[in-house]
């Protein structure tokens, strides 16, 4: 399923823990890891040349010999590995979330992975607004680790583990759950797809409808052959559900959470709401964003 995966890196101590996690993922998966290190040339445009020059090359040695470092863990972990310096210049290549998604599109990545502080929320993803451009903008699935996540995951015998899913019923749920359901086959995990909505659907004024969604998830895992398991989660306000999931994932226990998004819409065009957005502050294990077709 993911052959490729693209991890973006700097030299933050999550950036090596978020590693971590990518290296796990590909031996599971015998996946190439190639790995992206942004130089920006943007801040240089007020240095003279010959300044400007020394300081894009000095960036660009760092940034070699930080990918040349983190390649080397990689290959040591049995990996095959492949990294790239992606210059930010100001003669439009654009910025270093366009040039990640770029990349990724170019090398045919399955899959892009960045890391993030731990509950601090979107804006304070690795490399600052990189990690969140990068959400709102591939039409790729996106990983996002947290330091809770990949500092648990280094600790655990299966760090892997175990995939929820959380579906709505719409349309923007769907991929989200085929995702997990082929991840969860290739991985040889256990599933469990949950029904979250805010307002009385969760709970028990729609409950035929829940019945419904879960049963044709399951069906859907059950041809796959994947057998997973469901459960209604309650909650009145983005907020409540987000908590619920989260709390879902962690008594389970999961591995990784999978979440829909609209794309290009914003964080609050996440599955029910800002309930994915909620679960990207809150969970402390990776979560897993997969686009609708019709995000843009």
């Amino acid at each position: 399923m993911y052959r490729r995966i693209l991890a973006a890196i700097d030299s933050s101590e999550i950036s090596r823990l978020a590693l971590g996690q990518a290296v796990r993922l590909a031996q599971a998966l015998e996946a190439t890891i190639r790995l992206v290190h942004g130089v920006d040339q943007v801040t240089t445009n007020t240095y003279k040349p010959a300044d400007m020059d020394r300081f894009v090359n000095s960036h660009r040695e760092a940034g070699q010999a930080l990918l040349d470092e983190a390649a080397t863990v990689v290959r040591d972990a049995g990996v095959q590995c492949e990294e790239r310096v992606l210059d930010i210049d100001v003669i439009g290549r654009g910025r270093l979330p366009e040039a990640i998604v770029r990349e990724a599109d170019s090398w045919g990545a399955d899959l892009i992975l960045l890391g993030t502080h731990a509950r601090r929320g979107v804006s304070h993803l690795l490399l600052g607004s990189v990690a969140e451009g990068v959400v709102l903008i591939a039409s790729k699935p996106v990983l996002v680790v947290s330091a809770d996540a990949a500092k648990a995951a280094a600790d655990l015998e299966d760090p892997i583990g175990n995939l929820l899913v959380a579906v709505d019923g719409t349309p923007a749920s769907e991929p989200a759950l085929g995702e997990a359901i082929r991840l969860a086959r290739d991985l040889g995990r256990q599933l469990r797809v949950v029904f979250a909505q805010e307002g009385a659907a969760a709970g028990g004024g729609d409950g035929g409808r829940a019945t419904a969604v879960l049963e044709a998830a399951q069906a859907a895992a059950r041809e796959a052959g994947v057998e997973a398991q469901t459960r209604v989660l309650e909650g009145s306000r983005a907020g409540g559900i987000a908590d619920a999931v989260v709390a879902e994932a962690g008594a389970w226990p999961a591995r990784m959470i999978v979440l829909g998004t609209h794309g290009r819409q914003g964080l609050e065009r996440l599955l029910v709401g800002s309930v994915a957005e909620a679960v990207l502050h809150r969970s402390a294990v990776p979560v897993l964003l997969v686009r609708s077709a019709g995000g843009d």
